[in-house]
């Protein structure tokens, strides 16, 4: 299915998602923060994060009856924040030069001001979690972005192993990319103080989404033309980091 599909029926809820994240990265009293925020949010990526947790809510039946529609905004921006903040660091780490077709953060700016920008970014969306008083959300992301930063960690440190066993590079999937699928999927259930049978099948879900995802990534980083992944390919081996394709 084509993400246009995906997004048709939720195309205004992403709307308030992209204004909330416009708010939050203009609200700075420096102007840099705010030169560099507006450069990342010129090239947005897909928000397939901010899309499953609406769309999570939708089906779990806990959403806009519960009168936590605002909520719901500012947490899937959050957690489009979450994703991009790890994103630029990758591109620290990676040595990367280009995203979505445009220079990154790093090549434009060099590694420190990227260092510091995906902190604040990280800071951002904690700040728009904690603003919705849920306890459950926050434990929720705050477990999600530990074990993004676990899996980035193991990763880092398999780098030039040859011997790296499937389970393992599952393992480190599971954390650095699944986690924040799984948080995804279901911090928006949590808004309702009901508990649904639909809640455990959709961190499953996200899970399994999270882990395919980042399969097809890594495949694409051998395969894939630069003109439709928006970075060049080749990453992953030049890092040295064995995926499950390689």
């Amino acid at each position: 299915m084509e993400l246009e599909q995906i997004y048709r029926p939720i195309e205004e809820e992403l709307q308030g998602v992209d204004r909330v994240l416009k708010s939050a990265l203009a609200k700075s009293e420096d102007q840099f923060i705010v030169e560099t925020g507006a450069f990342l949010l010129a090239s947005p990526g897909k928000r397939i994060r901010p899309a499953l947790v609406i769309l999570s809510t939708k089906a779990s039946g806990s959403a806009a009856a519960s009168g936590y529609e605002r909520e719901l905004t500012e947490i899937a921006a959050a957690m489009e924040l979450i994703h991009m903040a790890s994103l630029i660091h990758d591109d620290v780490m990676d040595h990367s030069d280009l995203r979505h077709n445009k220079p990154t953060i790093n090549s434009k700016w060099g590694g420190d001001i990227s260092i510091a920008l995906g902190d604040y970014l990280y800071s951002v969306a904690f700040e728009l979690i904690a603003a919705t008083g849920n306890s459950d959300a926050i434990r929720c992301i705050s477990s999600a972005a530990k074990a993004m930063c676990e899996g980035e960690f193991l990763q880092i440190s398999e780098r030039g192993n040859l011997d790296l066993l499937e389970e393992d590079y599952i393992t480190i999937v599971k954390k650095k990319t699944a986690s924040l699928f799984v948080a995804s999927c279901h911090i928006g259930t949590l808004l309702s103080s009901s508990y649904t049978s639909s809640q455990e099948a959709l961190k499953q879900y996200g899970l399994n989404f999270g882990i395919a995802f980042q399969i097809v990534d890594d495949y694409l980083d051998l395969v894939g033309k630069e003109h439709e992944m928006g970075k060049a390919p080749g990453q992953d081996m030049s890092a040295g980091e064995i995926t499950l394709p390689v």
